[in-house]
């Protein structure tokens, strides 16, 4: 993960995408933002404590 990381710094790259989910959470938030951030902030959830910051409000 670091070298990926190293070589896209070392090739001036805007974007480095490290992992196999990181390219469709680039487009996932370019597309739909709001439902990407839910998404994440449901599944990170599951597996962190509760946040001290209040949840990001939906657009209804």
């Amino acid at each position: 993960m670091t070298r990926a990381m190293i070589r896209g710094i070392e090739k001036d790259k805007l974007h480095i995408y490290v992992g196999p989910d990181s390219r469709l959470m680039s487009l996932a938030i370019k597309v739909a933002p709001r439902p990407a951030i839910r998404f994440v902030q449901k599944q990170m959830s599951k597996r962190l404590p509760a946040p001290s910051t209040p949840p990001i409000p939906s657009k209804r």
